[in-house]
């Protein structure tokens, strides 16, 4: 069986990005420019392709951007009229009945004054 190595790909930036970091796609690891006038960055060529920091990543494996988390969303269901019981939250979140009481109380640790009803609804006052 026969390895093959890549060749390292240097790139010739401009000045003033002489601290700008570089990412390599395949390995991860940063290649910070050197300081000389030239500037010039090394890394290992992924396929050719490099992403600066920042970017966004077309890796795979990687996320795409995250919707609301679950104290959101039971905050914006009890900040509703009629509120949000724990059924609702299990059955909204998928998530068990010790589980929505919990984000209940992470609801009043972030700050809000959550209130019980006698008909068991959870409300933002």
């Amino acid at each position: 069986m026969t390895t093959t190595t890549q060749a390292p790909l240097i790139l010739e930036v401009q000045p003033s990005a002489i601290a700008q970091e570089v990412i390599d796609r395949r390995t991860g690891k940063e290649a910070v420019a050197q300081a000389d006038g030239k500037a010039r960055v090394a890394a290992t060529a992924a396929k050719g392709k490099l992403a600066t920091k920042g970017a966004q990543s077309t890796v795979p494996g990687q996320s795409a951007p995250k919707g609301p988390t679950k104290k959101q969303q039971v905050l914006d269901m009890a900040k509703r009229l009629e509120g949000v019981t724990a059924a609702q939250i299990v059955e909204t979140l998928k998530v068990t009945p010790v589980a929505a009481r919990a984000l209940i109380g992470d609801v009043r640790r972030m700050g809000h004054k959550v209130e019980l009803d006698d008909k068991g609804a959870y409300r933002v006052a």
